[in-house]
């Protein structure tokens, strides 16, 4: 969880993007601080933590929709 709260931080408050699919990392020395509060929400119903063979390996045998 501390990890989501970083990476929303980054995003919205330093425009950093750190993914899967590369980085886009061209932070200053001293990252800005957040100007109010920093709030984000899932917009899945269902969350599998640290499974990144999630929809390669797992998904084609799961029994429910996604």
């Amino acid at each position: 969880m501390q990890l989501t709260g970083v990476n929303t931080c980054l995003a919205q408050v330093a425009k950093a993007d750190i993914s899967w699919n590369g980085e886009q990392l061209d932070l200053p020395r001293l990252l800005p601080a957040p100007t109010g509060e920093i709030a984000g929400s899932a917009n899945v119903p269902h969350r599998f933590a640290l499974n990144d063979t999630n929809d390669g390996c797992t998904r084609p045998y799961r029994d429910w929709d996604a």
